[in-house]
């Protein structure tokens, strides 16, 4: 996971875990330590239902919170069906660890 100090200024950043188990301990540490210092608001327990152009919609332990969105990052693990998202309208950037 990587953060760069002012890249969120003004921002109100959000991330959804659905469990915090799979993430590596230095990510656990990274989110912990940004979400006490009020940088990063943490969403544990928690699935995207929709993204929409202004707004992003997210489940959170039962219950629907509706965020307004400017960017959505997906870090969904395996082979990211590119082809398919942009079939249906998503651009898609990859960076391999570059920002």
């Amino acid at each position: 996971m990587q953060y760069r100090r002012g890249a969120w200024h003004g921002r109100d950043p959000v991330v959804s875990v659905r469990r915090i188990y799979p993430c590596k301990t230095e990510e656990q540490r990274t989110l912990a330590r940004l979400a006490k210092a009020g940088s990063v608001r943490v969403l544990i327990k928690s699935n995207v239902l929709e993204i929409g152009k202004d707004v992003v919609s997210i489940d959170h332990d039962g219950k629907r919170v509706t965020l307004p969105n400017d960017d959505v990052i997906v870090c969904a693990g395996g082979i990211l069906p590119t082809s398919f998202l942009r079939e249906i309208g998503i651009d898609v950037e990859t960076k391999f660890g570059t920002a």
